[in-house]
């Protein structure tokens, strides 16, 4: 990564997640995730303002965060798996900390087993 960026995301608070070595599935699930969601909310559509896109972003993520049957979590939500997870490991779920008590945002980047979409700095959604 570049010097740029690794000073971006410490400023941003975050703390990078790279692949596991010898697993390059992990490169995949972010790529299909990436990818069902430009085929879900960006390619086909001409938004007129940053707003509509904005509202696009938001209803994808709070949808996949409350509706979507993921695999690697059971066959579960992300909201359900995470609560599951905080549930099991309180201790670990305490330094996970909310952004905003919106729907389908869900907190910071600070522990590598929190899941779903968290708010990054231009208020987008980011993957956390």
């Amino acid at each position: 990564m570049s010097e740029d960026f690794q000073r971006q995301v410490k400023a941003w608070g975050m703390t990078p997640s790279y692949a596991f070595v010898a697993q390059p599935e992990t490169n995949g699930v972010i790529e299909r995730l990436f990818r069902t969601f430009k085929e879900q909310v960006v390619h086909g559509r001409i938004f007129q303002t940053i707003d509509e896109v904005r509202d696009a972003v938001r209803a994808f993520v709070a949808r996949y965060n409350t509706e979507w049957l993921v695999e690697k979590n059971g066959l579960v939500s992300p909201k359900a798996a995470r609560e599951r997870w905080m549930a099991a490991n309180p201790k670990q779920a305490a330094s996970c900390k909310p952004l905003s008590r919106e729907p389908g945002w869900v907190h910071s980047h600070q522990n590598e087993n929190c899941w779903g979409w968290s708010r990054g700095l231009t208020g987008d959604p980011e993957i956390c």
